[in-house]
């Protein structure tokens, strides 16, 4: 009976043994808690850009055994919160914010950024967008899924096409129709358009838009007077055409051919500050084709006087070859530095 009474008591001593170990644990882990911090990540936003900083608030915080980030991994929190500091300061400076915002793109050609309509399509998991395949009657756009903030301030527009045949084949060799950068505030917007035929180039009909076609094929019925050439078309606030007098700026590509299949170069500069008289350049190939006077702010209903969808649209006709679009990117203009 006396080892049964002993063996009771011997558990009983080790419980409380025991219980006090964890009551020690519990307050010592309560004591190493005090004063833990957790980040607080908030932002400053400046012109569009997102600029990060760091305050701290006081936390009580849980233990775990396993941790995915080593400490030698986190800056220490002083580093942090002068970083983010730093970052606003710079930002604050009106002449270093115009100069960093002058190098991101307000747009740039990707596919979780775009609508394709049509037959436009990308090129595997690339964001090379292929508008047209080299087949009869097809009309294609692919448009900004967002309208493009700070166009009427001003940009640069840089892109890469291809038109043409990839292969020589034993069909007609001849090539049409054409492809066009376009600014459209249209009511359909990222859905807009042409239905009609391959001479349009996808954007005939679209109302409250510019296109700067690339056009590979002469409509004499429409009074078009080369069989390459580069053409500024708008119909104002109402629905545009390719027909010749919507032209607001025209000029002849004599010395290559625009559709040999090649990688050809274009550069659309609007700048509406530098001098008297808003105008818009259009190069190709490093060579000034076009330089006309247009304010875009006059000349289309912009959202916010500011904002519109971009992209570009190609067709074909009864004569067909492919349009292809390798890249592009739209900075803002900056005429400060």
């Amino acid at each position: 009976m006396s080892e049964l009474n002993n063996s009771s008591s011997t558990k009983r001593k080790k419980k409380n043994q025991m219980s006090n170990k964890e009551c020690h644990k519990k307050e010592r882990l309560h004591n190493d808690n005090e004063g833990d911090y957790d980040q607080q990540h908030v932002v400053v936003v400046v012109d569009d850009v997102i600029i990060p900083a760091t305050t701290t608030t006081t936390t009580t915080t849980t233990t775990t055994t396993t941790s995915t980030l080593e400490e030698s991994s986190i800056p220490p929190l002083e580093d942090q919160q002068a970083d983010g500091i730093a970052a606003y300061n710079v930002f604050s400076n009106k002449l270093l914010r115009q100069r960093i915002l002058h190098y991101l793109p307000i747009f740039t050609l990707k596919r979780s950024l775009m609508t394709p309509c049509g037959d436009a399509q990308w090129i595997g998991d690339t964001s090379v967008l292929q508008l047209t395949t080299d087949e009869p009657y097809i009309n294609s756009a692919c448009w900004s899924s967002n309208r493009v903030r700070h166009l009427a301030h001003g940009f640069t527009a840089t892109f890469g096409f291809r038109m043409g045949k990839p292969v020589p084949s034993g069909h007609d060799p001849r090539t049409a129709d054409g492809l066009a950068f376009v600014i459209q505030n249209s009511r359909q917007g990222k859905e807009a358009m042409s239905t009609g035929e391959g001479a349009g180039m996808g954007y005939g009909g679209i109302a409250n838009s510019v296109a700067i076609e690339f056009d590979t094929w002469r409509n004499r019925e429409h009074g078009e007077l080369d069989n390459s050439h580069i053409s500024i078309q708008t119909g104002g606030r109402k629905s545009n055409s390719h027909k010749q007098s919507y032209s607001i700026g025209y000029a002849p590509v004599v010395k290559f051919r625009m559709d040999d299949y090649a990688p050809h170069n274009v550069v659309i500069v609007y700048d509406p500050v530098s001098t008297a008289a808003k105008h818009i350049t259009v190069s190709l190939d490093g060579v000034q084709m076009l330089k006309i006077n247009l304010d875009l702010q006059v000349l289309l209903r912009l959202e916010n006087n500011d904002e519109a969808h971009i992209g570009f649209t190609a067709a074909t006709g009864q004569l067909h070859q492919e349009h292809i679009i390798d890249y592009c990117h739209i900075y803002r203009l900056n005429t400060s530095f």
